[in-house]
């Protein structure tokens, strides 16, 4: 939650009017508990969920994650109606391991009517253009996916566009 890329995302999506709630996973930072395997933290997340909908009662719900919380993002996502847009930031699905929580089910991808939105960069190596283009077209067939020339997994050098493209998607 305090690396540079998180804010940035919240700032932007604060400017553009969204109530943001950003936290740790459990184990991370001064936060209890500890690493589930993306499990756990899926439970995290569906727990931000429904403090910032009490929080912002009535808004319409997004999720955007980044790295690990994009796929622990996902996983609350659809396991939750009141979502209408999600954004993964550079999902790790080129790394040859299980990184998060489990895959979420066909019924699950099907069911969810959220827009969808995944970017990466050409010079990341846990998340390749192509295989994120395959993992979002696997989320959605209508999934948004960009692409930012010269960016590293941190958007070094492209963090206010990345937060800003981010929070134009998740304001639809």
């Amino acid at each position: 939650m305090s690396s540079v890329l998180i804010p940035a995302i919240q700032r932007a999506l604060d400017a553009a009017g969204w109530a943001c709630l950003r936290f740790n996973f459990r184990g991370v930072g001064d936060s209890q508990g500890t690493y589930d395997g993306g499990v756990g933290e899926s439970l995290d997340a569906a727990a931000a969920l429904d403090r910032i909908a009490i929080e912002a009662e009535g808004l319409p719900l997004a999720v955007a994650g980044w790295s690990f919380g994009s796929l622990v993002g996902l996983a609350a996502a659809v396991a939750d109606s009141r979502v209408r847009a999600y954004a993964a930031v550079a999902p790790p699905v080129s790394l040859n391991v299980d990184v998060g929580p489990p895959a979420p089910s066909e019924n699950q991808l099907r069911a969810f009517s959220g827009r969808v939105y995944a970017v990466c960069g050409t010079l990341d190596g846990f998340a390749g253009p192509d295989d994120v283009r395959a993992w979002a077209c696997r989320i959605s067939p209508s999934a948004r996916v960009e692409v930012f020339e010269g960016a590293d997994h941190f958007f070094t050098n492209s963090r206010h566009e990345l937060a800003t493209a981010v929070a134009a998607h998740i304001a639809g």
